[in-house]
C-alpha cells in the first residue's frame, strides 16, 4: 500500500493527502517517497463564493406565467417599511426564464429591472384575456382583492386555462376567488403573511411549486 505523505508546501487542509509510490528517490536533494521535493507543485486554495441571494427560479413550462396584482391597494403595508408591492417586486426578480406580468388597469410583461407602481383597478378578466392571446394555459396569480369586472367576465376569460390564486388581501376574503380558482382546476391559497420579509423564500417556493405542478399536470388542494 502506498505511503501517505504531506510534503511542506502542499495544501492538505482542504485536499486529500498526496499519495506517492514507495520507491524512494536517490538523486540529489531532499528525499521524499517517490519523487524529489523540488518537483512537487504546491496546490492552490480555490475559494468558491455561493450567493444564495442571487438564486433564480428556472425550468418552468413555456405556457405558464406569473400574474401580479399591481392595483392601488397593493401599496398598503404588510409590515413597517414594506408594502405588498415591495414584496411582489422582490418575488418577480427571482424568476428567470419565466414570464411575469403585472396587471391593474392594463397588463404588461415585467422586466427584472423595472420598478413597479401600485396604481389603478383590478382588471383581472382583461389580464387573463390578454394572456390567453399569448397562448398561456397556466397562470399563478397573486392578488389582494376581488376583480373590478363581473364574475362572469372573469370566468369566461379563464376558460381553457388553469389559474392558481394566492390571495394576500384583507378578510373576509372575496368568496369568488376560491370558486374561481376551483372552476379552472387551480388551487386557492389565502395567506397574506407570505408577503412578510421573513417569509419571502416561502412565497418564492410556493409560486415555483405551483408553476411546476402545472407543468406536471397535477392539481393541488385549496388552502385557507
Amino acid at each position: 500500500m502506498a505511503n501517505v505523505v504531506s510534503p511542506k508546501g502542499c495544501d492538505t487542509a482542504s485536499h486529500a493527502a498526496l499519495r506517492l509510490p514507495q520507491t524512494p528517490s536517490t538523486t540529489n536533494g531532499l528525499k521524499v517517497e517517490g519523487m524529489m521535493a523540488n518537483e512537487l507543485v504546491p496546490t492552490k486554495k480555490i475559494k468558491i463564493k455561493v450567493d444564495f441571494g442571487a438564486r433564480k427560479i428556472t425550468g418552468m413550462a413555456p405556457d405558464a406565467c406569473v400574474l401580479l396584482d399591481c392595483s392601488g391597494s397593493m401599496a398598503e403595508w404588510v409590515e413597517p417599511g414594506r408594502s405588498k408591492m415591495d414584496a411582489v417586486q422582490e418575488l418577480y426578480r427571482r424568476f428567470e426564464h419565466v414570464k411575469v406580468y403585472g396587471f391593474a388597469d392594463n397588463v404588461q410583461e415585467i422586466s427584472s429591472d423595472r420598478q413597479l407602481r401600485a396604481l389603478g383597478e383590478t382588471m383581472m378578466a382583461h389580464a387573463l384575456t390578454y394572456l390567453k392571446q399569448l397562448h398561456m394555459t397556466h397562470v399563478v396569480m397573486v392578488t389582494d382583492g376581488r376583480p373590478s369586472e363581473s364574475e362572469r367576465e372573469c370566468l369566461d376569460a379563464a376558460q381553457g386555462m388553469r389559474v392558481d390564486v394566492l390571495y394576500v388581501g384583507p378578510h373576509p376574503a372575496p368568496a369568488f376567488l376560491s370558486r374561481f380558482a376551483s372552476s379552472t382546476g387551480g388551487t386557492y391559497t389565502d395567506d397574506v403573511s407570505l408577503l412578510l420579509k421573513s417569509k419571502s423564500r416561502e412565497l418564492e417556493r410556493k409560486v415555483a411549486g405551483l408553476l411546476r405542478s402545472g407543468k406536471e399536470g397535477g392539481k393541488g388542494d385549496n388552502q385557507n
